[in-house]
């Protein structure tokens, strides 16, 4: 005679982030596509933190809204905000769009690696590629 178990262990499913995703191709493609003279790097400002970690941060200069991506071009900033299709940015994100506006520091959200590649194309920052649309 078998017995049905009172409990089922099973794994919990990872939760898909799109978003996530693109912001890693894109970087993959950086580490061969980008030019030797341009810098770029990740700016993680998302994640839950506890509330000593996040004042820690926070007096250290973490900002939220900050884009997801810095590239330093011919000595001048430039910024990628990652978005998943159908995504919106935050307040926080926009407040830091328009001080990059006032600022004359180009600042642009993409949707797609193909996208992101194309921006940084037109910025001069690629070796000679060609992407699929």
């Amino acid at each position: 005679m078998s017995r049905t178990p009172l409990f089922k262990f099973t794994s919990k499913p990872k939760r898909q982030r799109p978003e996530q995703i693109i912001q890693q191709n894109i970087v993959s493609w950086c580490k061969l596509g980008l030019k030797p003279r341009v810098m770029f790097h990740s700016n993680v400002n998302e994640g839950k933190r506890g509330y000593v970690d996040g004042s820690n941060l926070k007096k250290a200069g973490m900002t939220a809204g900050v884009a997801d991506l810095e590239f330093i071009i011919d000595g001048r900033a430039h910024f990628i905000e990652v978005k998943a299709p159908n995504e919106k940015q935050t307040k926080q994100q926009i407040e830091f769009e328009n001080d990059c506006l006032r600022c004359k520091v180009p600042y642009v959200v993409v949707y797609s690696l193909g996208e992101a590649v194309k921006l940084l194309s037109a910025w001069g920052a690629t070796l000679n590629a060609r992407v699929a649309a």
